[in-house]
Order: C-alpha cells, then sequence, then structure tokens
C-alpha cells in the first residue's frame, strides 16, 4: 500500500486521494491527518462534509470526539462555490504578515499560502445519484486543473455490501486509491474478539430499537463486539435487517450507552445480513407479476419489506394508484452505473 507520507504536498498537487474502508475503519482520520499536514508546508486546507449526515455540522468527526473544523454543504456545486470563494480571497489578501491567521466563515487559514489541500469526508453520500457522481468527476478535473490536492474519504459499499449509491463511477478518477484495513470488532461464539480482517460494514440496532421500528414479531440475530475502546459491547444490539434503509446515521459517542444505530467493521465470517434472502423472494414476486404480500408467512416482516422497496429513497419498486406494486425499470446511466425510471 502506497504510504503518501512519503510525497511532500507539492509533489501530490493535482492528484485525487480516496481513503475507503468500511465504516469505523479509520478513513476519516487518514484524511485529517493529510489536512493537518498541509500546514507543514505552508499550504492552507479546507474540509467538506454533507448535510446527509446529521451527526456532524461544520466539523469532521473522528471517533465521536475530536472535531476538526469544516464547511457542511448541501451539493457539489455549493461545495465548489465556497471554495472558489475561499481561493479568490486568499489570492486578495495581501495586507499583513505572510502566514498570519485569517477567518473565512469561522474556518482559519494563512494569508500568502496558496489554498492547496481539499478535503471530502463521506464522498459516498455525495454521490447517492448519477447526476451527484457527475458533478464529483467535474469537480475533480478541476481540482486536477488548478493544481489541488483532493483527498475524499468514504464507503464504497453500504451495510447490505451492495454498491454504496453512483460512488463506483469516481473511482476511475482517483489517482491514489489507500484501503484502510481495519480489525473485525465482533465478540464470537466462544467469546473472544475476532481477530481477522473487516471487509464489510455491520449496522446494529439496539435491541429495543426493533420495537420502535414496528418489527416486534421479527427475529433478528444479536451481535456482541467491543467497542473503540475496546469494551465489550454485550446483549444490547442486534443485525440491522436487510431491508432497512440505505442512509442511516449513527449518534452519539459510545455503542456501550444506547445508541440506536452503530455501525462496526466486520470480517465475512462475522458479518449477519438478516433476511437478504426473504427481502429477494419479495421482490422477485413483484418483478414476476405475482403476489408479494403471499410470499412470506409473517405480515410484519412482509410490510417492512414492502416498505424498503416501495420507499422513493430506495426504489425497487412502486405501489400504483390501484394498489399493485409494480418494479421500477433501470437505465444505464452516463456515470456508467444504473439509475432507476
Amino acid at each position: 500500500m502506497v504510504d503518501i507520507r512519503e510525497f511532500s504536498v507539492s509533489a501530490l498537487a493535482g492528484n485525487c486521494i480516496g481513503f475507503f474502508a468500511p465504516m469505523n475503519g479509520g478513513k476519516t482520520q487518514a484524511l485529517v491527518d493529510e489536512l493537518k499536514r498541509a500546514w507543514y508546508y505552508d499550504c492552507n486546507s479546507i474540509a467538506y462534509n454533507s448535510e446527509r449526515n446529521t451527526r456532524e455540522r461544520d466539523a469532521i468527526v473522528v471517533n465521536g470526539e475530536f472535531r476538526h473544523p469544516a464547511k457542511t454543504v448541501g451539493s457539489v456545486p455549493e461545495l465548489r462555490t465556497d471554495l472558489e470563494k475561499r481561493i479568490s480571497q486568499l489570492g486578495a489578501s495581501q495586507e499583513g504578515q505572510r502566514g498570519e491567521v485569517v477567518i473565512i466563515d469561522d474556518i482559519s487559514h494563512h494569508r500568502g499560502w496558496p489554498l492547496r489541500v481539499v478535503g471530502i469526508d463521506e464522498v459516498n453520500l455525495f454521490s447517492l445519484t448519477a447526476s451527484e457522481a457527475r458533478e464529483m468527476m467535474d469537480l475533480m478535473n478541476w481540482c486536477i486543473k488548478k493544481d489541488i490536492v483532493l483527498y475524499v474519504a468514504g464507503l464504497i459499499y453500504d451495510f447490505r455490501h451492495l454498491p454504496f449509491g453512483q460512488v463506483h463511477s469516481l473511482l476511475p478518477y482517483v489517482d491514489i486509491k489507500i484501503d484502510k484495513k481495519p480489525a473485525c470488532m465482533v465478540i464470537d461464539s466462544s467469546g473472544q474478539k475476532c481477530v481477522r480482517t473487516a471487509k464489510h460494514t455491520q449496522r446494529l440496532w439496539k435491541m429495543s430499537y426493533s420495537q420502535e421500528r414496528g418489527l416486534n414479531d421479527v427475529e433478528l440475530p444479536r451481535v456482541d463486539f467491543v467497542d473503540k475502546d475496546k469494551k465489550p459491547v454485550v446483549d444490547h444490539y442486534v443485525a440491522a435487517p436487510f431491508f432497512d434503509q440505505t442512509v442511516l446515521i449513527e449518534s452519539g459517542q459510545n455503542a456501550g450507552r444506547g445508541r440506536n444505530v452503530v455501525y462496526l467493521p466486520v470480517c465475512t465470517e462475522c458479518a449477519r445480513l438478516p433476511y437478504r434472502e426473504e427481502t429477494f423472494r419479495v421482490y422477485d414476486a413483484i418483478v414476476r407479476g405475482g403476489n408479494p404480500e403471499a410470499v412470506l408467512s409473517n405480515p410484519q416482516l412482509t410490510a417492512g419489506i414492502l416498505e424498503f422497496l416501495c420507499s422513493p429513497d430506495e426504489r425497487w419498486g412502486k405501489r400504483e394508484s390501484d394498489g399493485r406494486i409494480v418494479a421500477l425499470s433501470h437505465y444505464r446511466n452516463e456515470v456508467g452505473g444504473f439509475s432507476s425510471l
């Protein structure tokens, strides 16, 4: 794996570096480390995150504690407008001593230094649709022309092990791709922490949360694990079902203190995807024009799956005015993935 710390910021100018890993796998820490490193090369830096991440506002948070200053934006065009404004203001700021602090919208920069380093956290949240991915590609190309080092961090796959939005289409534009390799955090059936390398993101629900979601009669497998302080969290969480919504932000600092939703890096052997098969059986009935409500014997489970499949955010199917559920058609989009009609 490439150690980018061996390269100066100027040597990386005009390149896009991507940090990818399962949730809580170290990618945001790596991004923040590079933003900090810019200071030693007399370069300004700026970090951005998406307003879809409701947990963090105008900051990138590492391990639920350290907050690195950032600008929260709603879209890539908004990001680029803010970035161009900062570059323009720093270029026009001639009065004063080189290196002295200049505040632009509550973020510190340094007079006379170029804004050479840009970091985008959770790039997958900026690339849920083909049009958003196209905007991100355009930003990547713009940064190349401006000799800006662009760092992106995010997920390639969601908790179902499926492509996260259209983020795959960005990978050909990433010059240096760094896959972080965290350890699996699950406590196995013998009571020992797993020591295999994590490859997936595991979403967990607090046990009582399944009742809040109206799934009292849906059994979910218990998952025990160690938190970031290596403290065991036992008999508190279950694996979220395959039909849970794609974008769901965890909150709080410590999983052992009762967050409703938490994420773990897990290996293939420890990963759990309850009701994956059942979801596809119901979906297959929709595709073939059958009755999806007659596939499973558990009405509560069927209702949860159909709610997911017909969600306007997920777009697997839709309910017609006459009550029928039909599958949505998909087409090859401009960034090489598939979008629904």
